[in-house]
């Protein structure tokens, strides 16, 4: 199976609070929902990105990254 991952960065904790910018998604492949989400998690964090929450919706998977980390 494969999912469409949406990425969003939410701001530094250092700034004042504002909505979250999108990032390029990206697709991964699993053959499970949990394979799925280990999937997104390290394509992030070999991208340099920190996950804070990882989500399934209807359309796939979401992701909110911290920017700066």
């Amino acid at each position: 199976m494969h999912a469409s991952v949406n990425v969003f960065t939410l701001p530094p904790p250092s700034a004042p609070a504002g909505a979250p910018t999108p990032a390029p998604a990206f697709v991964v492949e699993a053959s499970s929902h949990d394979g799925l989400r280990a999937a997104a998690r390290a394509h992030l964090a070999a991208s340099g990105r920190r996950v804070r929450a990882l989500s399934f919706t209807p359309a796939g998977l979401v992701a909110y990254d911290e920017a700066g980390a």
